[in-house]
Formats: structure tokens, sequence, C-alpha cells
């Protein structure tokens, strides 16, 4: 069997490396390839392949292909936002794993961060997934950022309804933003702003967020962003993206293959992948 990743940009995942190692600790004779789909069209026409049992899926497509499956999880319809395609008798079924990654990334800070503020920053699928987890951990309020003020608001409106966590809407640079995000216990970055090979961008100046809070980045390569490095030298806690990614790809192996991941060996092998692409030492 083929499984697939499929985004725009793919070259700079490790998920290949990932996927194809555990195949062979579970004696899995399964292939895994990253293929580029700018669009849904695209990564449906790679769908199409017979060979393809299932993929991950990256930005800019967990919204854009929720139209197209014919069957989705509750957490899909929940958040709006799917990673996973499981190809179950000929049809196509939609997962997030997104939201159990980003739980379990910051479950150490459940407590401090009940009924506190975050700022989210983007307003994609990875948004979305974050804002379902930040309404399970139990904050109180949530500040969306985007580059443009309608892409915030109309996340706002979506999640509004089906979420207990308050939303507010605001733009990414404005002055609104920069006193909100100096008030904000946690920011998470949601954005591609910092990925390889863009390693000298941020989405904010880290000058805006208050020394103490806790700064997590979705980007995982680098796994010290220029984000989080500035942060932390502010005093910031940091939250890298190595553990949601971790923890979204342990169930998502579980959803594709129907076998029980090889949790410590994967959560080697992605530390020493990471290892190997670090620029911070």
């Amino acid at each position: 069997m083929l499984y697939l990743l499929l985004g725009d940009p793919v070259e700079h995942s490790i998920s290949p490396k990932l996927y194809k190692a555990a195949f062979g600790w579970t004696g899995l004779d399964h292939d895994y390839q990253a293929r580029r789909a700018a669009n849904a069209a695209e990564a449906l026409g790679h769908l199409q392949d017979r060979q393809v049992a299932g993929a991950s899926v990256t930005i800019p497509l967990k919204s854009a292909l929720i139209e197209s499956m014919d069957e989705l999880d509750p957490l899909v319809k929940l958040a709006g936002a799917l990673n996973t395609i499981v190809k179950r008798d000929g049809r196509l079924c939609g997962w997030n794993t997104d939201v159990a990654g980003l739980l379990a990334a910051l479950g150490s800070y459940r407590e401090e961060l009940a009924g506190r503020s975050a700022a989210v920053l983007g307003a994609g699928g990875a948004a979305r997934a974050c804002l379902v987890s930040l309404d399970r951990l139990g904050l109180g309020r949530a500040l969306v950022l985007a580059r443009r003020d309608e892409a915030a608001a109309a996340l706002c409106r979506d999640l509004g309804g089906r979420l207990s966590i308050e939303l507010e809407p605001g733009r990414l640079g404005s002055q609104s933003a920069a006193q909100e995000l100096g008030r904000a216990a946690l920011v998470c970055n949601c954005t591609p702003l910092g990925m390889w090979p863009l390693v000298d961008a941020a989405p904010i100046d880290p000058e805006l967020i208050a020394p103490g809070a806790v700064v997590f980045d979705a980007v995982y390569r680098p796994r010290a962003t220029r984000l989080l490095k500035l942060s932390r030298a502010r005093g910031c806690r940091i939250v890298d993206g190595a553990a949601m990614f971790l923890h979204q790809a342990l169930q998502q192996f579980e959803l594709l293959t129907g076998v029980k991941p090889p949790i410590e060996r994967m959560s080697a092998l992605v530390d020493r992948l990471l290892d190997e692409n670090r620029d911070d030492r």
C-alpha cells in the first residue's frame, strides 16, 4: 500500500522518513511519499491512484479538502479542518489528529492556562485545530490574529457557535493586537512563517509578548524557530512543534494502518531527525 503527504510545501517534512521507518518496525510492506498539491483538485488527483490507501494533509489543504470527503470524523466537523485521509472501500474518510497533538504538547500547562487568554496567529486549518485544543484545555478567551481582518473574523464567526471559548478577531501588526499580545498568557503560532526555508521570518515581534508567557510554535523545522529563540531570550516558556508533530503522527499512523504505532522508536527518530536539522547549535 502507498500513503502520501499532500500539501505545498512538502520538501521540508520528515514524515516520509518517519513513516517508512515505522512501517519497517511494524512489519508492514507499505510505502510513503511526499507529493506537492497546491489545491484540492491536485490532491484529489493523487488520491485517485488505486495504490494509495490514505494520506497526511498539510497546508494549504486542511480545510479545502473537507467538501470532497465521503465521511467526516466529528472532530473535523467541529474544527473545520482535517489532516488525515483514510480510504475505506473506495470512500474518502477525513480525520483530525492535530487537536490531539496540540493537547499533548500543551498538556503540562493545563492548570496554569485554565480561564486565561491566548493569542492565536493564523486563520487556517492549523489555527482551527488549535482553537479546539485551547477550548478543551479550558482557556477563557482567544484573540485570533491574521494578516487579513476578514479571515480572522470569518474564523471567529465559524467557530464561535461551536466552542465555549470566547473568540475575538484581530489583524497581525495592528496597534490593538500589540496591546492584546502583551496580556496573553499563551501565544500560538499557527502560520508557516519561520518554517524552512524562511527560517529568518517571524509572524510577530517577540518584544510584544509578556515575559513569562507560554509561546508555542506549530512549525517543527527548524525546531528552534526565530520566534521561539527570541521569546526564550525574553524569559518566555517555549514549546516547539516537535511534540505536536509526534503525537498527531502517532494517532494518524494507527488510523492509516490499523496497527498500534511503535511509540518509543518513533519518538526517538523524530528527535534524531530534527536534531540533524538544528540551526541553533
